[in-house]
């Protein structure tokens, strides 16, 4: 972890990916968060494939530097510690469904009375308000609402979409975490507490950057087909081609600045009058024969000449690396963005860092706590001994590691 927010305590309220994931920033960024779990089961991400070890990769990306509170909020008892802890704490983020909260008199509205500076964040798939904000969902249903799948069929002509990673669930949570640092800097300058409304949808929608500049400028929509193989974004110098070595370059050079160096490159001054350069930039689409002119001059160098060539002389490109490419390509290497853990129970597990660089400062990863694992040191920071402590465990009220 980094050092930038040490002194902040969040209270995570969240289980699986959405919340998880946003409070995975705040503890990376060195805030104390506190993970409150209901037992016996708590955060169910600790089963969730991929499992090596008995640890889950889930579990390592989203609960990693974490503490964990085994508390039961539907206990009397369980509320009552809850709002002691809650005196300590700056923020407060939760996922739910609309109203669930409130139902246990833990909502923002409850604890305001109580904790009038408290930073509250909710996370939901639609947001408080809409007539989707009931609406169940995982990220994909989120991501197909805000225009963000398209559609195959695969071989046997069944309708599928593409990738696994959720854009909606990403943006959402970098946009809670981001919301929450900047209400406790408000709290901070004001004294003020703040109510979040996170929504997924919203997030996603909102970096929909062709809707944008549709609404902005044109007052139309730009009609694209789920079912299109491409984008109406990309035309032959905005396109992946095929090296001499079988691999992948996308090639991006749209400007006529770069078109120029491009053709500099592959020697064919010929070619710096193909485009039309409306608006500082052409894509090709209007050249029917430039696509497979470019695919046969990228098939005549490997990768990595081309990627030394084009960073030579300027040129937008990039190759295409797949999963299995990131860990070993030298880029990943210098950037430090995957490192190897430093805790003696996982020798073997290597995870992926915050991408935030802090020069002179090593970023450390605590792996993900069992379930009630800080019960203990964190009642006793509220003033129980063992024995009160005992005795609320006794009552279900809360729970030590099993």
């Amino acid at each position: 972890m980094l050092p930038l927010l040490s002194g902040v305590r969040v209270l995570d309220l969240c289980k699986l990916i959405p919340g998880g994931q946003a409070t995975a920033k705040l503890a990376d960024l060195g805030a104390e968060v506190i993970k409150i779990e209901e037992p016996p089961l708590g955060d169910y991400i600790r089963g969730v494939a991929p499992v090596v070890n008995g640890l889950s990769y889930w579990d390592l990306t989203i609960n990693r530097n974490k503490k964990s509170l085994g508390l039961n909020l539907k206990t009397q008892d369980g509320r009552r510690i809850f709002f002691e802890l809650l005196q300590t704490a700056d923020a407060v983020v939760e996922v739910s469904k609309p109203g669930t909260f409130k139902k246990l008199g833990i909502d923002y509205e409850s604890l305001r009375p109580h904790k009038p500076d408290i930073v509250y964040c909710s996370i939901t798939g639609y947001g408080q308000t809409g007539p989707y904000m009931r609406l169940p969902s995982h990220g994909k249903n989120i991501d197909a609402a805000s225009a963000g799948v398209r559609v195959r069929k695969d071989e046997n002509g069944r309708l599928r979409v593409g990738g696994s990673a959720s854009m909606s669930i990403d943006l959402g949570s970098m946009h809670a975490a981001l919301g929450v640092v900047a209400a406790i800097v408000h709290k901070l300058k004001t004294g003020e507490g703040q109510y979040l409304d996170i929504s997924l949808w919203d997030a996603a929608v909102a970096s929909n950057r062709a809707l944008g500049t549709a609404v902005n400028f044109s007052g139309q929509t730009i009609p694209v087909d789920p079912f299109q193989k491409g984008s109406q974004t990309t035309g032959p110098k905005y396109a992946p081609y095929v090296t001499k070595d079988d691999k992948m370059l996308l090639i991006a050079p749209v400007e006529r600045k770069f078109w120029d160096a491009f053709c500099d490159v592959i020697g064919r001054d010929d070619w710096k009058d193909r485009g039309e350069w409306k608006g500082h930039m052409d894509l090709g689409e209007n050249d029917p024969t430039l696509a497979d002119d470019l695919a046969d001059v990228i098939a005549t160098r490997t990768l990595d000449d081309w990627i030394e060539a084009l960073l030579d002389a300027d040129v937008p490109a990039a190759p295409v690396l797949r999963n299995e490419d990131l860990a070993d390509n030298p880029h990943t290497q210098a950037r430090r963005i995957v490192a190897d853990s430093t805790d003696p129970r996982y020798p073997d597990v290597k995870y992926l860092r915050i991408p935030i660089e802090v020069p002179g400062v090593e970023f450390s990863v605590t792996p993900p706590p069992a379930l009630g694992e800080h019960t203990a040191e964190i009642m006793a920071s509220l003033g129980y001994d063992d024995t009160a402590q005992q005795e609320l465990a006794a009552s279900g009220a809360i729970a030590f590691p099993a």
